[in-house]
Formats: structure tokens, sequence, C-alpha cells
């Protein structure tokens, strides 16, 4: 019986440690995206989606940064990215650029002005 008894409280000991490592702080911020392809994408997040047309620039407010999918026009997914920094109070804005050849990200700066031409189509898996 004793065996039992302490095998439920470590089996609830570690279901409890692993939910404290599955909470995330939400980081909510402004997210500007840039489609230098000529075909629209989609930005798929945590509580919200929106496109951006092809050869366009969208920027959201209080999009959830912790993590989210860039997909083609298919759907397919193209790249996984994610910040806002180390502080929920103090969210650094995500820049987001999808080119032909791939997405970049940034939550240091604007993408470098001028931007690349807007040409090709990106193909995600």
């Amino acid at each position: 019986m004793r065996i039992v008894a302490r095998l439920l409280v470590s089996v609830a000991l570690i279901a409890a440690v692993l939910q404290a490592c599955l909470i995330e702080a939400t980081y909510r911020g402004r997210i500007e995206v840039l489609n230098r392809t000529e075909s629209p994408i989609k930005i798929v997040g945590r509580d919200a989606s929106f496109e951006v047309p092809a050869c366009g620039d969208v920027v959201r407010e209080g999009f959830v940064l912790n993590r989210y999918d860039i997909e083609d026009a298919a759907g397919r997914f193209v790249a996984r990215h994610g910040g806002g920094g180390s502080d929920p109070q103090h969210v650094t804005p995500a820049y987001e650029m999808v080119t032909s050849a791939g997405a970049v990200y940034s939550d240091m700066s604007p993408p470098p002005q001028p931007l690349p031409e807007c040409v090709g189509t990106i193909q995600g898996q």
C-alpha cells in the first residue's frame, strides 16, 4: 500500500512539474509582414490569422508573437517563427519579410531598405 501511495505522489509531482514547464507567458505585440512574392501568404497564430497579399505589407497590433506559422497560398507550411523578447510587459515588435527564397525574421529592426524586388512565389512543404 505504501508503494502505491509513493508512486501516486511521484506521478502527481511529475505532472505538476511538466505543467509548470508548459506554461508560457503570452507576448502580444506588433507584427509587420512584408510579402515580396507574387502570391499571397498567410500568417497563422495562436488565436488569430491573417493574409498578406502578393507584394503586400500588413501590420497587426496585439498579435500573439510567441509562435506562429507562415503558409503559402495553398496552405502549405513555409516557416515557424516567434519572439516578443524576454519580458511580456515590454514586447519587442516582430518583422517578417517573405521572399521566394524563404522567410526572414527579425525582432530588432525593420527590414533594410530598399526592399527586395517582388518576384516569384514561395512553396511550402
